[in-house]
């Protein structure tokens, strides 16, 4: 990672602006974040998925986007809570968006918009499973892919149907 490091997005440990690249440190500072096959950059914070299928975020954390039950900033990775098999992420502006193994889609972070597909405008500090049809009812299940925009999120579905949900 390198920029822009004002709120730890750079996952350092301090929040001093890089100009080329610096290897992620791990959680606890020591070494390196290591076995990482994907990740995706929010507005100020970041995701890291983990071979494991587990989830780590840093960087800008005020409305719940790095999912540890904090609205705190954190400048180093932390593990994100509710999630497991974890097999693709997307960051949005200010949330956090995981699919799992089993085609289920979580979410967390701001919601202002409805963006995060939890049939309401309240954020989330952990992840909590998006819902699925009109009535918001049932689980979204299937998907395969997640895109995550500033107000609104995009899901695919395995049988090539593509849902959407938030500001519109």
């Amino acid at each position: 990672a390198w920029g822009y490091n004002r709120y730890g997005q750079l996952g350092q440990g301090n929040t001093t602006t890089v100009y080329s690249p610096v290897q992620v440190k791990s959680a606890d500072g020591s070494s390196y974040l290591t076995d990482i096959i994907e990740v995706s950059a929010g507005s100020n914070h970041n995701l890291a998925l983990d071979k494991d299928g587990t989830v780590w975020s840093w960087g800008y954390g005020p409305q719940g986007q790095l999912g540890n039950r904090t609205t705190s900033n954190s400048s180093l990775p932390v593990k994100v809570i509710g999630v497991s098999d974890v097999v693709s992420i997307a960051a949005g502006y200010y949330s956090s968006f995981a699919v799992r193994k089993d085609g289920t889609v979580w979410a967390w972070g701001y919601n202002y918009a409805g963006q995060l597909g939890l049939g309401d405008g309240t954020n989330r500090t952990t992840a909590q499973q998006v819902l699925g049809g009109a009535s918001g009812s049932q689980y979204l299940t299937d998907i395969v892919e997640v895109k995550a925009a500033t107000w609104h999120t995009l899901a695919l579905k395995a049988n090539g149907t593509v849902y959407a949900w938030g500001n519109n």
